[in-house]
């Protein structure tokens, strides 16, 4: 298996699994078109059992900026080959235009192609059993056309019947707890087929995406059935099962390099809201295996166990949080963290960075956007406290507000969240300070690759006014004014966001443009091969960022 990590202008980093089999891999980068470096890279890996056949292959200074190379992976003991593609960054401060793309929340199809086909096995089953308990006046033996099945209904053979079926159900039951409900191929169309189709039928390499930001809940390990235990093998099969059993999902990680973070269901739902015991045996293992299969692949962490990474696209900037294994619930006079000191040091020094460029802070959890506290709905149905792991929930407000006050001190005005968890897309601003200096960051929530729940407009406020207190004052007649709006909202089906940022002219300020993509595209007609054309009624939109001032500088001022 082969997937794209963390690329910059001249580096690039290869995730690759073998098996007890291959355990040593060839990669192969041959460039695409004339440059000046090598056409040709190889480099051999050996994996091994205990980190799981994986392994990172990272290439160092040997890459030209902006080239396009087909990477291939290949078995030395056999002839299987996966073939993938990656294009390197432009050098860092560049204002070259590109576009990227940004969703969440993969429930595999495989699992839930599984879980049908228990459903109707176990349904199957029990009507089975009941039909066997009535009375043999009961049966209706006309239907039954053959004499093989009239058999049945006699009361000598009836009685013996019924023991034979419930041991036939208990070889059959048996087996699929052995396979633990797996097939060899999902019955469901792949979430990632249209988006994959897309991208491999570009020709021109420069108009494929420059990366994709998997914003959390890659997988859905508390889904499983039956229940799974604590042990590294079984997260590590449901990261298999997610992108290996899923053709469309297994190319798309090949084509593009691909940047990830973790939410509660690659350890379990809601982790780190509500310390229960269950799921803090689960913590070991669960990061584990997440390491094995995310983090090595990502830019290099500051110290072990710092899942929290930046990144530079040009003159564009990252920040991705790790808004989930740091969380440190309210004690005592102790507000509550969903960050860490180091964390939030380290998005403190990145936030007062110079730069004209526009900057993004990746957050598995809304940010910006506020939801709606427990209550009634318009349909009268109470709503559960959707806040309790986000951003706005009374236990994490207090961090919130810091890291606003920081955005508003030191002036970073060019600023996009990119959020997911909601199983919905939609782009949300909050206006920052009063009359004399004020100005807006904005954000987007990449919608669910694939679910079956979606978000619902009702869940958030059209628009909330809050406050917070800027840096170095406690009192409340000094706090300043906030107001998050809801711009736009999709919730009706699985979709990623298409981001888009403009080339950039000397002095000209920057702009953002997005637009939803449906994972399961419509159907095709007359045999063509082609994408359908994009739906006009997708959502989509534009940031306008303002001209700075002359003199003013994105950073501590």
């Amino acid at each position: 298996e082969l997937i794209v990590g963390h690329v910059t202008s001249d580096s690039a980093r290869i995730w690759v699994r073998g098996d007890w089999r291959n355990p040593c891999l060839r990669v192969e980068l041959e460039r695409q078109g004339p440059g000046e470096g090598p056409e040709r890279i190889v480099r051999h890996v050996w994996v091994n059992p205990w980190r799981d056949y994986t392994a990172v292959e990272h290439l160092r200074g040997v890459l030209e900026p902006c080239t396009t190379y087909a990477v291939q992976l290949r078995c030395l003991s056999s002839a299987t080959k996966v073939d993938g593609q990656l294009r390197t960054f432009p050098k860092e401060g560049s204002p070259l235009g590109f576009h990227f793309l940004h969703g969440s929340c993969n429930l595999p199809g495989a699992r839930l192609t599984a879980l049908g086909s228990m459903a109707a096995g176990l349904v199957g089953a029990a009507a089975t059993d009941q039909a066997l308990k009535l009375p043999r006046e009961d049966w209706d033996t006309d239907i039954l056309s053959s004499a093989f099945f009239r058999w049945l209904s006699f009361p000598g053979v009836h009685l013996a019947s019924r023991p034979v079926f419930r041991f036939m159900n208990y070889l059959v039951s048996s087996f699929v707890r052995q396979t633990r409900y797996e097939q060899q191929k999902s019955l469901l169309a792949s979430p990632f087929e249209a988006v994959v189709t897309s991208i491999e039928s570009e020709t021109d390499p420069r108009g494929r995406p420059a990366f994709m930001i998997h914003c959390g809940d890659q997988i859905y390990v508390d889904v499983d059935f039956p229940k799974r235990g604590n042990d590294v093998k079984h997260y590590r099969r449901n990261y298999r099962q997610a992108w290996f059993e899923d053709d469309g999902a297994r190319r798309l990680l090949s084509q593009l390099p691909h940047y990830m973070i973790l939410d509660d269901h690659e350890l379990w739902d809601s982790f780190g809201t509500e310390r229960d015991g269950e799921a803090e045996a689960r913590r070991k293992p669960a990061l584990a295996a997440y390491d094995e299969y995310v983090a090595s692949r990502q830019p290099q962490q500051p110290t072990p166990g710092e899942r929290y990474y930046r990144f530079e696209h040009g003159d564009s900037r990252f920040f991705v949080l790790d808004t989930r294994t740091e969380r440190t619930r309210p004690e005592g006079d102790a507000p509550g963290r969903m960050i860490g000191n180091r964390q939030m040091d380290a998005l403190d020094a990145w936030l007062q960075e110079e730069g004209d460029g526009p900057r993004f802070i990746v957050s598995s959890v809304p940010f910006v956007a506020e939801l709606r506290p427990p209550g009634l709905d318009s349909k009268g149905v109470r709503r559960a406290d959707e806040r309790a792991d986000k951003w706005s929930a009374p236990s994490w407000r207090g961090q919130r507000e810091a890291i606003i006050a920081r955005i508003y001190e030191y002036g970073v005005e060019r600023l996009v969240f990119l959020v997911g968890d909601m199983h919905c897309t939609y782009h949300a601003t909050m206006q920052l300070g009063g009359p004399r200096r004020r100005f807006t960051i904005h954000e987007l929530a990449g919608g669910p690759f694939n679910q079956l729940q979606f978000a619902e407009r009702h869940q958030f406020y059209s628009r909330y006014t809050g406050s917070f207190a800027p840096l170095g004052t406690s009192s409340e007649e000094d706090r300043l004014p906030s107001v998050s709006t809801m711009q736009a909202f999709h919730g009706a089906a699985p979709s990623v966001l298409e981001v888009s940022v403009a080339p950039r002219e000397e002095n000209a300020p920057p702009r953002v443009d997005w637009r939803a993509l449906r994972t399961h595209a419509p159907a095709r007609t007359n045999g063509s091969t082609k994408q359908p054309p994009p739906n006009p009624h997708d959502l989509c939109g534009t940031i306008n960022f303002h001209r700075r001032p002359v003199g003013a500088r994105n950073g501590a001022g």
